[in-house]
């Protein structure tokens, strides 16, 4: 009985965790001067599923969110970014952060972001004529937006470090 009540709660806080995202989601799109910071934000929130349930289910709730964002009516190019990239970083940064050594793992996690950099680059270029300047190359992008993948990637850690030791399990569990 306790192993049920255990598995509902977790997929009542996922519910509610993805309601909340596809909230930001669909906030991104109507106040787009906040682009990055609404990213940002919602790449947080499947940690969160990581962190009180599992893995696999950070993963169906990335999917789902997925989902949803794609029924959202509002334009999905805008929503690239969290496909592409943030929206898995973290589950993704979970076990990247697992491989022993901290090099590897930093360098795949840095080769993720270059990927996604370089398919934005050009999905962008291909669908949103002017959105793209050429006068700007895909490794000058790369040069200006690595520093910002660092601060990303180190404030991440930091905003996970403070939810496992204020808020993980506390009010999630009951």
């Amino acid at each position: 009985m306790r192993a049920v009540e255990g598995k509902s709660r977790r997929i009542a806080v996922s519910g509610i965790l993805l309601a909340f995202l596809i909230s930001l989601l669909y906030l991104k799109t109507i106040l787009p001067a906040f682009d990055m910071s609404i990213y940002v934000l919602a790449s947080f929130i499947p940690s969160v599923v990581l962190i009180e349930s599992n893995s696999r289910n950070a993963w169906l709730f990335f999917a789902a969110s997925v989902l949803l964002g794609l029924l959202l009516p509002v334009d999905k190019l805008s929503l690239l970014l969290y496909y592409s990239f943030f929206g898995y970083y973290g589950i993704l940064k979970y076990h990247l952060e697992g491989i022993k050594g901290k090099i590897p793992g930093f360098v795949l996690k840095l080769m993720v972001f270059y990927s996604a950099v370089t398919v934005n680059y050009y999905i962008a270029g291909a669908f949103l004529p002017g959105y793209i300047s050429e006068e700007i190359s895909l490794a000058v992008l790369m040069i200006v937006a690595t520093p910002f993948f660092f601060i990303y990637d180190y404030l991440y850690t930091l905003a996970i470090i403070f939810y496992m030791k204020r808020i993980g399990g506390k009010r999630l569990k009951g």
